[in-house]
């Protein structure tokens, strides 16, 4: 579905989709977090010729987020969260199908307060 007006146009894409891979270590201690989101996707404010790779965008997405702990080399702790997550954010066309994509918002795992996410190195590829 896709509206154009005066003051630009948007359109609404059924799906979209993040992976995301964490690792941190310490000296005696390390952590991994998994991430996997789908959602809808509102653009809107895009370019004079209706492209996507230059539109701020809204999503809303849901998923899992698996994680494990470990001490000394040792499993502390290891569990999966639902999760849900909201941002927005703006594409930056870097070429045919690619922008950069930064972002904010925030996310909520079952278990965890909510959390602010800032997404300053994404990349976002149409197909």
């Amino acid at each position: 579905m896709s509206v154009s007006s005066a003051t630009g146009c948007w359109t609404f894409y059924s799906w979209g989709g993040v992976a995301n891979y964490v690792y941190q270590n310490a000296s005696s201690a390390s952590a991994s977090s998994f991430q996997l989101l789908a959602g809808p996707t509102l653009n809107f404010s895009m370019g004079a010729g209706g492209e996507i790779e230059s539109a701020i965008f809204l999503s809303a997405l849901a998923g899992i987020t698996t994680g494990s702990a470990n001490f000394n080399g040792v499993l502390g702790s290891a569990n999966t969260q639902f999760t849900i997550e909201a941002r927005i954010g703006k594409r930056f066309r870097l070429g045919q199908n690619v922008s950069y994509a930064p972002s904010v918002g925030v996310s909520k795992e079952t278990d965890f307060s909510p959390s602010f996410v800032l997404e300053a190195l994404a990349v976002s590829v149409f197909f």
